[in-house]
């Protein structure tokens, strides 16, 4: 519903911030089994990140990188290869740009999200899964 008022022409920041959390509350769903949730939190992130951009926003889009991350990260979970390369995409890019702004805290949490991206990767090539082209 917010989304009818906060519009992307209307308020751009406002809107992308409710697409973030509109991917934030789909993952928590998605992680607990919602079916086409994750996918949709995937689309809420990437809505986001057409306002909140590497120059216009950078920490935020960092945040919505790393939030992006994770939910690629449970997909990656349940066997999507292709989305785990995704997610460690996402984390690195949301990791330079927390370096870059000194911002510790969110930093390290990325970093911890990212080594469980890597682990998560190499424990599905190793299983035997074809990796994707």
């Amino acid at each position: 519903s917010a989304l009818k008022v906060r519009t992307q022409d209307t308020v751009p920041l406002d809107w992308a911030m409710t697409q973030n959390n509109l991917g934030n509350a789909l993952t928590i769903l998605g992680e607990r089994g919602k079916e086409g949730a994750l996918e949709k939190a995937v689309t809420a992130y990437n809505n986001a990140l057409k306002v909140r951009t590497q120059d216009t926003a950078p920490l935020q889009w960092a945040a919505t990188q790393n939030n992006l991350g994770t939910a690629l990260m449970a997909l990656g979970e349940n066997g999507d290869l292709d989305a785990l390369k995704r997610a460690i995409t996402a984390y690195e890019n949301a990791i330079a740009a927390f370096k870059q702004f000194g911002h510790a805290p969110r930093l390290k949490g990325t970093q911890g999200n990212l080594a469980r991206a890597k682990a998560a990767l190499s424990m599905g090539l190793l299983s035997g899964d074809k990796p994707p082209d």
